[in-house]
């Protein structure tokens, strides 16, 4: 299983539903299991991310864990942001944020693991700044744990 994907393809259908067009899909997918598994196929066939059966179905389990504790986990996050608030962030920051958040707070993985994967990502998705940024306040994140 390759979990670097999963967190990639998780992190790329986490931010596509921060666009406003997919507001109704958010809600929905707090209310359904169902729903949330066909949103995610569809995403899928977007993608040019390969995952096999065994990691869509990991990668199911960490947005489930994020929607189920989305307003938790915006809460654990907010209070190391120092003079930002979650809206002035990057979007491409803050979803790599609460995803790693809900695997360090709901996985067995290594928080180094978790951190770096998160610098690798916001490496290719993020602003020049988003590795350092995302970086340090993981770093307090899993530290606080």
């Amino acid at each position: 299983m390759n979990n670097s994907l999963i967190r990639e393809f998780s992190f790329l259908y986490l931010f596509h539903l921060q666009l406003p067009i997919f507001e109704s899909v958010r809600n929905e997918l707090s209310t359904s299991q169902d729903d949330l598994r066909d949103s995610m196929q569809e995403f899928r066939g977007t993608t040019d991310i390969n995952l096999s059966a065994e990691e869509f179905k990991e990668s199911i389990l960490r947005i489930q864990k994020v929607s189920e504790n989305i307003k938790t986990l915006e809460e654990s996050i907010t209070p190391f942001l120092k003079n930002w608030t979650l809206e002035r962030i990057s979007k491409v920051d803050r979803t790599l944020l609460i995803l790693s958040t809900s695997e360090l707070k709901n996985f067995d993985t290594p928080p180094k693991v978790v951190i770096n994967e998160g610098i690798e990502l916001a490496k290719k998705y993020g602003s020049e700044e988003s590795p350092k940024f995302v970086n340090a306040i993981l770093d307090k994140i899993a530290k606080s744990n």
